[in-house]
């Protein structure tokens, strides 16, 4: 996994480490000052030493902490006439060009944070001006942000009153991948962007909290835990399994189909995002195994929170019957985007399943687990049950403000293989089941299997 796809459950801040390359990468990157497409990040490269900047155009400029992990994740690809190179991460390539040097700002950096409050409410806003992706689809006015919040920073604000502002604006977004961490080190605090919608406000009162995005890791993840553990009475007697300390679950529904409930789509691997898709693709040889005996096949991603798309891809793999486009992406620059990058779906090398699938997809579908549906979707053999998923499809773009509180934000969009674009508003299914209901919330999780079964058994 890369810091330009660190994506998922949002909370889950541990992926946002900010990260330098490490040797073996930096070798293969030709010295010199390389600044990457959409990204405004700079890559200096010294005889195979490699330092990384996360810049806002024309006022600031940041230097990525070396201490903050031990690689970048990046591979040179090719040449480009020596002006520009094209550089892959995870299922994305990306295109940087030769700067002669390094902008003015970054020539002559701080040595600690800088904590001057007009500039770092100059940094958040401008970060967010030059790279954030959404605001027409999230209906945010972001001229209007500076205009309401601007002339009441001053020299004299406190630290508390400015996250208090920009907490609010943060939440303000819609957006579950925009959040503020007040500490790159510690995160001792942290602001969330998100969406509610019909299944949220039922989570709530089901945990007993009232309706608060900092509240929501312990919220879902609680009513997570506590469907799983029905899970077991649900299937065939006997017939339930567990892998991956129960991120993969599965069993029967019946003689003829099986069930698979994918809870994750990272975390697999203590090491790197090779290393993630080494361990989904063991993983999967069992799920394999398992489902080999089914004429049809469930599989539930309504509960996965996402994780690193190169998993999700994987998965997918098992899938797909032929090479097929999955979505195309771009980057935001200032003015427009970059050139759409085809992703394609494609039969993997191992064993895989070309049987009848009904995915079972939702409002708590997120971030990589939407982009798994993106690529199950184009499969002829596959059904998408359920509801429109959660909406934040981008990979999420990390930027250090000078007072080392971390954003993170949405700067990429994606286009569907259909021609359409579902940020914000969520990937929707082939069949809607709306199935939970307040009275008995739990239960009413495993309804929808059901209409999977059902549809199924028709011989759709």
């Amino acid at each position: 996994m890369n810091f330009l796809q660190r994506r998922g459950a949002p909370w889950l801040l541990t992926l946002l480490m900010l990260p330098i390359l490490s040797p073996a990468h930096s070798a293969a990157i030709p010295d010199g000052i390389w600044e990457l497409e959409g990204y405004q990040y700079i890559l200096e490269s010294r005889s195979g030493d490699l330092q990384g900047f996360y810049t806002v155009a024309g006022s600031y400029c940041g230097a990525l902490p070396r201490s903050m992990a031990d690689e970048f994740g990046f591979e040179m690809v090719e040449f480009k006439g020596r002006k520009s190179i094209e550089l892959k991460a995870g299922i994305s390539r990306y295109r940087a060009r030769r700067l002669a040097q390094l902008p003015h700002q970054c020539e002559a950096l701080s040595t600690g944070p800088d904590f001057n409050p007009e500039t770092n409410f100059d940094a958040f806003w401008g970060y967010f001006d030059q790279n954030y992706a959404f605001f027409d689809e999230r209906n945010i006015d972001w001229s209007s942000v500076y205009r309401r919040h601007r002339p009441a920073i001053t020299e004299n604000t406190t630290p508390q009153q400015l996250w208090q502002i920009l907490g609010t604006v943060i939440g303000q977004l819609g957006d579950g991948h925009a959040t503020l961490v007040n500490d790159i080190r510690t995160r001792e605090q942290t602001a969330r962007g998100g969406q509610v919608r019909e299944l949220l406000p039922l989570l709530y009162e089901y945990s007993g909290k009232s309706i608060d995005f900092n509240r929501y890791p312990g919220v879902f993840l609680g009513f997570r835990e506590d469907v799983f553990r029905q899970l077991p009475a649900k299937l065939k007697p006997g017939s339930h399994w567990r892998l991956a300390n129960g991120m993969i679950q599965g069993g029967y529904v019946n003689e003829r189909t099986a069930y698979l409930a994918i809870n994750e789509m990272s975390g697999f691997s203590d090491g790197q995002s090779s290393d993630e898709v080494s361990a989904i693709n063991a993983l999967m040889n069992q799920v394999m195994d398992r489902v080999r005996g089914s004429d049809s096949l469930i599989v539930d991603v309504r509960l996965n929170p996402g994780g690193d798309d190169k998993v999700s891809m994987a998965i997918a793999e098992r899938f797909a019957d032929k090479q097929r486009l999955a979505f195309t992406k771009q980057a935001r620059l200032r003015h427009g985007f970059t050139a759409p990058q085809e992703i394609t779906v494609q039969p993997g090398a191992t064993q895989g399943y070309r049987r009848p699938v009904c995915l079972l997809a939702g409002e708590l579908t997120a971030s990589a687990a939407e982009i798994f549906v993106l690529a199950m979707r184009v499969l002829p053999q596959v059904t998408v049950v359920g509801e429109p998923t959660k909406g934040i499809l981008s990979d999420t773009h990390v930027f250090v403000m000078p007072n080392q509180w971390m954003l993170t934000g949405s700067n990429e969009r994606y286009t569907a293989a259909d021609g359409n674009r579902y940020e914000a508003v969520g990937v929707p299914p082939d069949i809607v089941s709306k199935r939970y209901d307040k009275q008995r919330l739990i239960d009413s999780h495993f309804d929808s299997m059901a209409d999977c079964t059902a549809y199924l058994s028709a011989g759709r």
